[in-house]
């Protein structure tokens, strides 16, 4: 849903087909036989397109691994644009307590950056987002991509977290 300025990925539409959902969910039951906790990590392109299907996939997985008396755990990496509250609590009901979000500096650099498919501006939205999430217990990776470009505005976006949600939000700043 997002065309990054720096980008190099295709972007082609695949929905998670059920023989991969049955294929994990197949991996999640042997693993919950063996182990105490099963870590499922959604990421590529952006998950949250497939929201309905991750959703499946973790409740089933959250009954197998509570039928083996072990726990799940689940983490996403999102551009953060899709989820809205009752995303965030469902996927937090479902075992997901950390999501890595990406934003590129000041709301102006970022959105030169990280654009939707149609052009669309994506800051204001993914800050909420975010903040929604920290608010409902996610732990958050804010992913901040870096370049000569925004190297000297990157504390613009720290500087907007406020205070009382910092101890939540990890950075994580990565040269592209």
């Amino acid at each position: 849903n997002f065309r990054c300025s720096y980008c190099e990925q295709n972007h082609v539409s695949k929905p998670l087909s059920e023989d991969v959902k049955e294929r994990i969910l197949r991996l999640v039951k042997i693993q919950a036989k063996k182990n105490r906790v099963i870590q499922i990590d959604w990421f590529g392109g952006e998950p949250l397109l497939e929201y309905e299907s991750v959703c499946s996939v973790l409740e089933r997985a959250k009954k197998i691994c509570e039928k083996n008396k072990c726990e799940l755990v689940s983490t996403l990496t999102t551009n953060g644009y899709l989820l809205d509250e009752s995303k965030i609590k469902k996927l937090y009901d479902l075992s997901v307590r950390s999501m890595q979000i990406t934003l590129d500096g000041s709301k102006k650099t970022h959105n030169e950056r990280r654009i939707l498919a149609d052009g669309s501006a994506t800051f204001d939205i993914i800050f909420k987002n975010m903040i929604e999430a920290v608010k409902l217990g996610v732990l958050i990776t804010l992913r901040i991509n870096i370049d000569a470009k925004n190297a000297d505005d990157i504390s613009e976006v720290i500087d907007e977290i406020p205070m009382e949600f910092r101890s939540r939000i990890a950075v994580d700043i990565c040269n592209i």
